[in-house]
């Protein structure tokens, strides 16, 4: 295979050989449009493997990024921490120092380029037919999200639409996620959703405030998100005081 050709992500096949996954290997010299089209073929690479993968190290310059490393997401040793040892029952360890990556760099031409790449791993990976539970291969699509607010609103069970969901796809292995993931997911919408509406009580109140007296101000302050996170008034009938709110974004 010609090192500067591009690789197309969707010609990866998680049931292909072990010769056709070793041609799937990144290589030195391998360009992509994008950041996220690197992300997403060594993902896929990772999962032929049968382990997880992180974006690690990353160098902008002039606000683009000219540099961005991906490793095995247990890479490294956890540094040491003397309040450990009187830690009774301490978390099993879960470092395993590999030293397995994918580098790529900036060229002058607005692509990305494989610098360096290592497949090698000092621990034993799992078998790609379980690699649907590692944390880089999960993840809830758009549809799904769909399905899961709905089932909600609805009262539908959890563990319901999660066995359907994994019947629609063929098997849990080919749905994307874990019932773990389902209910982080709904639990996160429903306090985004109660933000959403302590958020508008708040303002609904400082409205009433200041039709009953135009002297009372308020302003706030929106996240990247358009969520509230600052809230700021000042009540003429208590002589001036402010009240500043902070913390109204999860």
């Amino acid at each position: 295979m010609d090192p500067t050709q591009e690789v197309a992500t969707d010609e990866i096949d998680p049931q292909n050989s072990e010769q056709d996954i070793e041609n799937q290997e990144p290589r030195v010299g391998h360009e992509f449009q994008s950041l996220d089209e690197a992300y997403e073929l060594y993902n896929k690479y990772a999962r032929m493997r049968g382990f997880s993968v992180q974006k690690d190290t990353l160098v902008r310059k002039l606000d683009k990024v000219v540099f961005q490393s991906f490793v095995y997401s247990e890479e490294g040793t956890k540094k040491y921490d003397k309040r450990r040892e009187n830690v009774k029952t301490p978390r099993a360890e879960t470092r395993e120092g590999c030293n397995a990556f994918l580098k790529v760099s900036l060229k002058p031409n607005g692509r990305y380029k494989v610098t360096q790449f290592s497949g090698k791993h000092s621990h034993p990976v799992i078998s790609p037919t379980k690699s649907h539970f590692l944390k880089s291969h999960r993840k809830v699509t758009e549809a799904a999200a769909a399905q899961i607010e709905l089932a909600s609103l609805v009262s539908i069970a959890p563990r319901q639409v999660y066995e359907l969901q994994s019947r629609q796809a063929g098997g849990r292995e080919n749905l994307g996620y874990l019932h773990m993931d389902y209910k982080n997911y709904l639990r996160h919408k429903r306090q985004e959703n109660l933000d959403i509406n302590v958020a508008a009580a708040i303002l609904k109140y400082f409205r009433k405030k200041q039709a009953q007296n135009p002297a009372c101000y308020f302003d706030f302050q929106l996240d990247a998100e358009g969520q509230v996170t600052n809230v700021f008034w000042v009540d003429a009938s208590r002589g001036g005081n402010g009240f500043h709110l902070t913390g109204n974004s999860p």
